[in-house]
């Protein structure tokens, strides 16, 4: 086990960006039973890419009204919004 979590960490590169320039975003699913019901549950979140800061939200779908409410709450917590966004949405 300890060989494959070094070889895990060697495996991981992170993307440096300065302070301010770069944000990371995309949705999650999870099934959560709320009520005894199983439903989906979509995570939007953003990584700020200096500091490594999250910021997670909760939704129903992940229509775009869903995407500019997190964004705009994740610029109201960040205390602005930086250069550049990513989305690191693969082709949903």
């Amino acid at each position: 086990m300890r060989r494959e979590l070094v070889a895990q960490a060697r495996a991981t590169v992170h993307f440096e960006t300065r302070q301010g320039e770069q944000m990371q975003i995309d949705f999650g699913v999870r099934r959560v039973e709320i009520g005894g019901v199983a439903t989906a549950v979509f995570l939007f979140v953003a990584n700020l890419g200096f500091s490594r800061r999250r910021h997670v939200r909760a939704y129903r779908h992940e229509k775009q009204d869903s995407w500019f409410d997190g964004l705009e709450s994740a610029f109201r917590v960040f205390g602005g919004c930086p250069r550049r966004s990513c989305s690191t949405t693969r082709g949903r």
